[in-house]
């Protein structure tokens, strides 16, 4: 289903339609794609959509880390840039701000009413739709093309990159970022499958869609923890980059334990909660975002077990998890409810839910999905 759109009735939000995921795997480049994938069942432009993630001070950092990385490394003073995917343009306009850049951002899903602080500052042009949009006032050739965590979602990915780098200036550069599927497929982060993620990379895979793409990798590294892969590119000559028969059957093994994989963490997690559930103590949720609706639809569908799914975003708050119908509600809500236990879906978020529970006076335990 649709994870990222906001419901704002219950009963819609358990409703929400529902596709099929049936992976296969590329047996040259090790990509895995979700071979059901309809983007008929997705609508990014009659319903609020909004998976931002910048209400962790975590990925804030990782945010402000990756804009000085663009700024100290390219001379975007007094270029274009451009964002694929912006959202309400918050990044772009931090951005553009810091280094004195003209931003556009495009986003099917973009609300003109809701809009970032820093894209006004900056005064960033957003556009609802697709890139290129014949609504998009003309602009000089970006020196910078940003598609952060989008790429996944694209069922052509080579015909997209080929579209963005005939987009870019001579001299300009890509940068993108998806989520480094080893963490569901070598590291057990089961949650990580959602509908929208219609390809799940990893380095081998992505070097090799980049390059069919006719983009040269400058550098492709992890981040965020190892969660993403980040890639700046440039148009030019490349030689094909197939994994190495070594590289190929370690994905292709990591993949083929994903099954079994995730029936055992299923398994261990229902078993969790209905113990929970047997000896009253109570259990909540920490996080509205992609990981929480896979969990919460593949053990919790009855709201039997989750008391309560809290979300800092004040976007999300208010609204319906999609596919359960659980309501997403601000931490402030914890103090009523007292939790036993807080299950949280991020390593990296655990140490700041832990500190905000204890601000709220909440003495609960702090678990990772």
């Amino acid at each position: 289903m649709h994870v990222g759109v906001q419901w704002q009735e219950a009963a819609a939000a358990r409703n929400a339609r529902r596709g099929s995921m049936r992976l296969g795997q590329c047996n040259r480049c090790g990509l895995v794609t979700n071979a059901a994938f309809d983007p008929g069942l997705l609508d990014y432009g009659t319903q609020r959509y909004d998976n931002a993630l910048h209400a962790s001070a975590a990925f804030r950092a990782f945010e402000q880390d990756t804009i000085e990385r663009l700024v100290r490394n390219h001379d975007l003073a007094g270029r274009t840039v451009v964002e694929i995917g912006c959202g309400e343009g918050r990044f772009l306009g931090l951005l553009a701000e810091a280094a004195g850049a003209h931003g556009i951002g495009y986003d099917p899903g973009h609300d003109p009413a809701v809009r970032a602080p820093a894209a006004d500052r900056a005064g960033v042009e957003i556009h609802r739709g697709t890139y290129p949009a014949s609504n998009a006032t003309a602009h000089d050739a970006p020196a910078l093309v940003i598609c952060r965590q989008t790429l996944e979602h694209v069922l052509d990915p080579v015909g997209f990159l080929r579209t963005l780098r005939a987009a870019v200036a001579d001299d300009g550069v890509l940068y993108l970022d998806v989520p480094d599927s080893r963490m569901p497929f070598e590291h057990g982060s089961v949650w990580d499958l959602i509908y929208e993620h219609c390809l799940y990379f990893v380095d081998v895979s992505l070097a090799h869609t980049l390059a069919v793409a006719g983009l040269h990798v400058g550098s492709l590294r992890p981040a965020f923890s190892g969660q993403f892969l980040a890639v700046e590119a440039v148009a030019g000559p490349v030689a094909d980059a197939l994994p190495t028969e070594r590289e190929l059957a370690a994905v292709t093994d990591a993949a083929a334990r994903f099954a079994a994989t995730l029936e055992e963490r299923t398994a261990t997690w229902q078993t969790r909660l209905a113990a929970a559930r047997a000896e009253g103590r109570r259990v909540a949720a920490w996080g509205a975002g992609a990981r929480a609706v896979t969990f919460a639809n593949l053990l919790d569908h009855d709201q039997q077990s989750i008391a309560a799914i809290v979300d800092l975003n004040p976007h999300k708050q208010g609204t319906y998890l999609a596919g359960t119908g659980h309501p997403i509600v601000p931490p402030e809500v914890l103090v009523g409810l007292d939790p036993d236990t807080v299950v949280v879906f991020n390593p990296l978020y655990r140490d700041e839910v832990a500190t905000a529970l204890g601000s709220l006076g909440i003495d609960a335990s702090v678990v990772v999905a």
